[in-house]
């Protein structure tokens, strides 16, 4: 392998440029272990070619070619650093080992995380990690020009380092980063110091995993895996639900842990169910928040739409006393929800230290203090780590006015909880302190996009002096969107045609396709944003991994064919300071998708799980991929049209002495030129007639012309 070389005055990159960051491969060490499934034990499976590994030692074949890096001529800026690029796929039929491979993946992080960072809960929002016991493999990835191994055996977690031999293209010499050993399945594994992890993190990577697919990553699939109640009780307290908070699968959903735990699994479910709803809001939320962002320049979608306006519309609900009883909540009177509401709000102002003459003047502001008394109340009876707080039964036998010391004390707890749980709360008073977005007072109010940054910015640094206060730390560009008694649509011009387009109108693919990446965008620009942390708490991450398994869902070809490109587009708007290396996985059944993927940087799974080199990909032919016997066995049409081909050839060489009715109905129904061709001659080479003949004979003497006129030449 070269060394590496750039060209500053051209998008030129040599073809042995390497990343900062490469996943290499993973490794079942033995048999009947557990997530093994298909996997083949002792046998690497590697997610590019041209890598070898015997005895502990990486080595790097002289036919690497390291091809992932042409994505950086896209990416590449001469005028600041961009991250390096790499692109991955896993395919292979239904049942080959694709989701095995990914699953054992993230199992292997998920081990690494609860031994550098425990299985206690970091914050009262987030899911605590659980180790998995069982397991024995390793996950092999190169970084900072250093190969990585990750080791699980059973109870233990090691991490080591390789440097690079300079005489051969072999990494060993191998140094310990990392040794930490759960002691006993019935105690928590003990996380380590802060100062300790900012040792070997620069060794680490950020991994996020996006899979939309129905019957994916369901905890209950997985119950036989979940940790003893005993030990759930000794980390939570109590346990309400077994089947899931015991499994470790719900350690690694959306985490409020402030991007530390180096995996989150997107999008939630709870026991496999996805709630749809909470995912829209969210996914717009996240995208809003991208188009919004200080020196951020996301503002072209899907690769043809642009970025405008806001819409902001006032609801024409409220939530009030009548949603929490829909909600089976609470079943108070409008008057007894008024009374718990002064209570609610004067404890809030107590606990954030503000009072009535710090709230600006808003038509709005008696349905936002409604909206904050809602919410409290709904915070407290759905959220185990608050429902404990209020007795709801005993409210539903009282009058149901709430008790001024249970109110202070689950504002109290509240008010340390900075996660999405609270952001709703955070947005009303955010919005009633500073109004950034200075709405009408009716109907709707059209920002551009530009103006709505702006508005955002300046509302980010008005709130600089609340950031003493636990509640409003850490201050994001969502805190400051308007509350949620508003709704917010992107309005976008369409490069194509010059015409608006509300987000809402556009089909499910594309704003699934604008989702996926926004989201990713999302994650990665908050792991971008640590780096800017002042207080210097918390472990920074310059290097990620995105796995998007099954991402084809929902689009049309054309979308597929667009999405690698538009993921790109996405990455570049970005302008990363801090994140080096992107290292993307494909786990595809889509033959666009690969025709943007080199060969060497796809594993290929047969169906014993067993790896193919037949597939050529990049730039080929979507007919030729689709068409190789790894896809298609029996070729790539129908099995139904397949049998109708065949239910005609056969009554062809039957030769009958006249023709089957409705022979030649069923040969026109075939549209593939060759199939059609071939049948209609052979049809008529069997049941000529004078038309067939004539045109036969007019074919023949124009081709006989064509002859004669070369040959004159």
């Amino acid at each position: 392998m070269g060394n590496k070389t750039k060209n500053s005055q051209s998008n030129t990159i040599s073809a042995t440029e390497t990343a900062n960051f490469q996943l290499i491969a993973i490794k079942v060490n033995k048999d009947k272990t557990i997530g093994q499934r298909k996997l083949t034990a002792n046998k690497p499976y590697f997610f590019s070619e041209g890598y070898e590994i015997t005895n502990n030692v990486l080595t790097i074949k002289e036919e690497n070619k390291i091809s992932s890096n042409i994505y950086n001529l896209f990416i590449k800026d001469e005028k600041e650093q961009q991250p390096s690029i790499s692109i991955n796929a896993i395919v292979g039929e239904n049942g080959s080992g694709k989701s095995t491979i990914v699953e054992y993946v993230i199992r292997l992080i998920n081990n690494l995380s609860a031994a550098i960072l425990g299985e206690k809960f970091s914050n009262p929002a987030a899911e605590h990690l659980h180790y998995i016991e069982g397991m024995d493999g390793e996950l092999w990835y190169l970084v900072d020009n250093k190969a990585v191994r990750l080791v699980v055996n059973d109870k233990k977690v090691d991490l080591f380092s390789y440097t690079k031999d300079t005489q051969e293209e072999k990494f060993c010499n191998e140094t310990p980063l990392l040794s930490n050993e759960k002691t006993d399945s019935l105690i928590p594994m003990k996380p380590l110091s802060l100062d300790k992890l900012k040792e070997f993190i620069p060794s680490l990577f950020y991994t996020l995993v996006s899979n939309y697919s129905i019957y994916a990553y369901n905890s209950v699939d997985y119950l036989d895996e979940n940790n003893s109640i005993e030990l759930e009780r000794k980390i939570r307290g109590k346990v309400t639900n077994a089947k899931y908070e015991c499994n470790w699968l719900s350690g690694i959903f959306h985490k409020n842990d402030g991007y530390q735990s180096p995996i989150v699994l997107t999008p939630y479910r709870k026991e496999g169910n996805i709630n749809i709803n909470t995912e829209k809001q969210l996914s717009n939320e996240r995208l809003i928040s991208l188009l919004l962002m200080d020196n951020k320049y996301y503002r072209t979608i899907n690769g043809h739409l642009k970025v405008t306006d806001l819409k902001i519309t006032k609801n024409k609900e409220n939530k009030d006393e009548n949603t929490l009883k829909e909600e089976e909540l609470y079943n108070f009177t409008n008057e007894i929800f008024n009374r718990n509401k002064e209570i609610i709000i004067d404890s809030w102002y107590k606990t954030l230290n503000i009072s009535q003459k710090d709230i600006q003047e808003s038509s709005y502001t008696k349905e936002i203090l409604t909206y904050i008394a809602y919410k409290t109340l709904k915070i407290a009876g759905k959220y185990k780590q608050y429902n404990n707080i209020i007795d709801v039964e005993n409210l539903q036998q009282t009058d149901g006015v709430l008790d001024n010391t249970q109110i202070e004390k689950l504002i109290s707890t509240m008010h340390n909880d900075t996660s999405h749980i609270t952001k709703k709360i955070r947005q009303c008073f955010l919005y009633l302190l500073y109004n950034p977005f200075k709405l009408k007072s009716e109907g709707e109010s059209i920002i551009k996009i530009d103006e709505a940054e702006k508005r955002v910015k300046k509302g980010l640094t008005n709130s600089d002096s609340l950031r003493n206060n636990p509640f409003f730390k850490n201050i994001s560009i969502e805190d400051l969107l308007p509350p949620p008694i508003f709704s917010i649509e992107i309005i976008l011009k369409d490069k194509l045609n010059s015409d608006n387009v509300p987000f809402n109108t556009l089909s499910s693919g594309e704003r699934q396709q604008a989702f996926s990446i926004s989201s990713a965008l999302y994650h990665l620009a908050n792991i971008e944003s640590v780096h800017n942390d002042k207080n210097n708490v918390r472990v920074c991450y310059s290097n990620a991994l995105i796995i998007f398994e099954e991402v084809e869902l929902y689009f049309h070809p054309q979308l597929q064919k667009q999405l690698i490109k538009n993921l790109l587009d996405g990455i570049k708007q970005m302008h990363f300071k801090h994140i080096k290396s992107i290292q993307i996985i494909f786990v595809t059944h889509s033959p666009f998708i690969l025709s943007d993927i080199p060969t060497e940087n796809i594993l290929a799974l047969k169906k014993d799980c067993t790896e193919t080199k037949e597939l050529k990909t990049f730039s080929a032919n979507i007919y030729d991929i689709l068409n190789t016997s790894f896809f298609m066995e029996e070729g790539a049409i129908g099995d139904y049209a397949q049998w109708i081909i065949q239910f005609v050839l056969k009554r062809l060489e039957d030769k009958q002495s006249r023709a089957p009715e409705g022979l030649l109905e069923l040969i026109s129904l075939i549209d593939e030129p060759i199939y059609h061709k071939v049948l209609m001659q052979k049809y008529y080479e069997i049941y000529p007639n004078e038309t067939f003949l004539s045109k036969k004979i007019e074919e023949l003497e124009m081709q006989l012309d064509a002859l004669k006129k070369q040959q004159n030449k």
